[in-house]
């Protein structure tokens, strides 16, 4: 069932059409097409290549990232409107589950709703939530919606990366507690912790190593944060005022972020590939630590 309706999906389809019809740039277009949709489809070769080789293409895969940015954006739209804590959650999550319908129940974006909506029954309840339960939680409903979703990489990605971003964060818990530790460094912490969290991963199943993606992430995550409220604020406005000057500030921003990835790319170890011998060598070599 949950195949067939990702098929005939009518949301992800017309979405997907809104974005086509607007009046920018093909190349911007497809931009904003894989990082609010995830489809790549219309994203140029060098595009692809150098999120890839600098280890950014998750951006194309919405997940907790995405969903978090919105969740945020979306309780300050609402407590600015003045609305209370407990409808704000509801609202952010009646329009949250919609996004998922616009992303077609991608695994990651689907992971990073349940542990949102986990998080904010905790919250409602006045319990403090302990993220590896929620964590869990998100990981059974997945399996029981399909359980072949055990297969896919994008879920043992997924469900890795922030197993060890939790896993990294609680073993330095006392530190981040300091109010004198900045937010780059709690930046740079996470960023170690998915680093860490993919490579065995990317090594088993991609053959890859990027190094790259440990100085990549530390400036995309600032740059989400940025980019997503804006790209649907920037989508709704061009629905009710059509002119490519709406676009072009966003334009040139994300051309300067492609050509800052593109040119880290095209450094000699910024991507590493290593064949099936290696790879299989260095996983044993990790495992047996």
């Amino acid at each position: 069932f949950v195949k067939s309706f990702k098929k005939i999906n009518p949301i992800n389809s017309f979405a997907g059409e809104f974005i086509k019809s607007r009046n920018v740039d093909p190349h911007i277009r497809g931009f904003m097409s894989a990082f609010i949709l995830g489809d790549k489809s219309d994203l140029t070769k060098k595009q692809k290549l150098a999120f890839m080789n600098s280890g950014t293409i998750h951006l194309f895969a919405v997940s907790g990232l995405h969903m978090g940015c919105l969740y945020l954006t979306l309780i300050g739209i609402f407590k600015i409107l003045g609305f209370r804590l407990i409808p704000s959650i509801a609202m952010t999550m009646v329009l949250l589950f919609g996004y998922l319908f616009m992303i077609n129940f991608s695994v990651s974006g689907t992971r990073a709703y349940i542990m949102l909506f986990s998080w904010a029954l905790y919250r409602i309840s006045g319990l403090k939530a302990k993220m590896i339960n929620v964590l869990c939680i998100a990981s059974v409903i997945l399996l029981l919606i399909d359980p072949g979703n055990i297969l896919e990489v994008s879920f043992l990605l997924s469900f890795t990366v922030v197993l060890t971003i939790l896993w990294v964060l609680s073993e330095n818990k006392i530190m981040l507690k300091n109010s004198n530790v900045s937010w780059i460094t709690q930046i740079i912490i996470v960023n170690y912790a998915a680093f860490w969290g993919s490579f065995l991963i990317l090594l088993t199943y991609f053959n890859v190593v990027i190094p790259a993606s440990l100085i990549t992430n530390m400036i995309l995550v600032p740059c989400i944060s940025i980019l997503m409220p804006a790209t649907l604020f920037l989508l709704v406005l061009s629905s009710v005022i059509e002119h490519e000057y709406i676009f072009y500030h966003y334009g040139v921003f994300v051309q300067y972020m492609i050509d800052f990835y593109r040119f880290v790319s095209n450094f000699e170890e910024a991507f590493i590939s290593v064949d099936i011998f290696q790879s299989n060598n260095i996983i044993i070599y990790l495992y047996n630590i």
